[in-house]
């Protein structure tokens, strides 16, 4: 959908896992994400929060997203990442134990912290297009491995 979020995620909540996803975008720079600990509110647009995304662009950039109960969002972190394959396939993963947050792409380390404000939620894969539908998203696998009961 042009300029609409797309997504699809888990329905179970989770606080310790690890959530994996291939993906890419060969056309376009619109950001690519992973999405961990959301909460149930959609706006308008198909925007997906309270939680987290994580992504990068076709620039190079990574980022991490916190979207509040508000739908409004604060950078955690955003830079260029030599890690990036622009406009080819990378691998995302998030792990999470309790708080703490590790952010893969490709498998080098990109950031990590701590947050006890979201304990528990959903995780999934959103994707955002920029005015036209050429900008086509893939998803090549996703994978979720929970270390504990779901609640």
């Amino acid at each position: 959908l042009p300029d609409k979020w797309s997504s699809i995620y888990h329905t179970n909540r989770y606080t310790d896992f690890t959530y994996s996803v291939r993906m890419k975008r060969t056309i376009g720079y619109a950001p690519n994400y992973i999405t961990i600990r959301m909460g149930e509110t959609v706006n308008g647009s198909g925007f997906w929060y309270p939680g987290y995304y994580f992504g990068y662009d076709n620039w190079g950039n990574a980022f991490i997203r916190e979207v509040d109960a508000t739908g409004s969002a604060t950078s955690k972190y955003y830079a260029m990442s030599s890690a990036v394959v622009k406009k080819g396939w990378n691998t995302l993963q998030v792990k999470a134990i309790g708080w703490k947050f590790w952010f893969y792409i490709n498998g080098t380390l990109i950031h990590f912290f701590t947050d006890t404000t979201f304990p528990r939620g959903f995780v999934g894969i959103a994707s955002y297009k920029l005015g036209t539908t050429s900008q086509i998203f893939y998803v090549d696998w996703a994978k979720l491995v929970v270390n504990e009961t779901i609640q």
